[in-house]
């Protein structure tokens, strides 16, 4: 990483921190004592084989789920999120792990279905963001960037 962006880093701090978190569905331990950490402007991948509680940690960040022990901060704030409308409120949102998106939309407008910027500027002014960031996190070739983040039989656009 450049000195630059180690600085940004530095400045902008944790922005996120899940500690300790535990959760129990009936005899299923699908959490046990899990920690995340999160730096302000950077982007993470959380991968792990089918059933290692991904979806279920992810579930608990979004106000799904309430974790039956840890704590979840943003920001260095203790937060508790009763449901998803408490998370995104706090500026957690989820986009599920899902096939069934509208094939004419673009990613970055698939990102924002059902939750669309209010007006056609901030809407434009929004995805245009989205698809920078999207591009940037990834790599340089949209092509690799589609490819490595939506199903192989499944065809996006990537406006530029």
């Amino acid at each position: 990483m450049s000195a630059a962006g180690q600085e940004r880093l530095r400045q902008n701090g944790t922005a996120l921190r899940m500690t300790g978190i535990s959760k129990r569905f009936g005899p299923v331990q699908a959490l046990r004592s899990v920690s995340l950490e999160v730096q302000a402007g950077t982007v993470h991948a959380l991968v792990g084989e089918n059933g290692a509680g991904k979806s279920t940690l992810m579930k608990i960040l979004a106000g799904v789920y309430q974790p039956d022990t840890g704590t979840v901060e943003i920001h260095g704030q203790p937060r508790t999120f009763a449901n998803p409308a408490d998370a995104m409120g706090a500026g957690v949102s989820m986009i599920y792990q899902e096939l069934d998106l509208a094939e004419h939309l673009t990613v970055a407008e698939n990102i924002f279905l059902g939750a669309e910027p209010a007006g056609a500027d901030a809407s434009a002014a929004s995805i245009a963001a989205v698809t920078f960031l999207l591009k940037a996190a990834a790599c340089s070739s949209s092509t690799a960037l589609i490819s490595a983040w939506v199903p192989a039989a499944t065809s996006y656009r990537l406006r530029t």
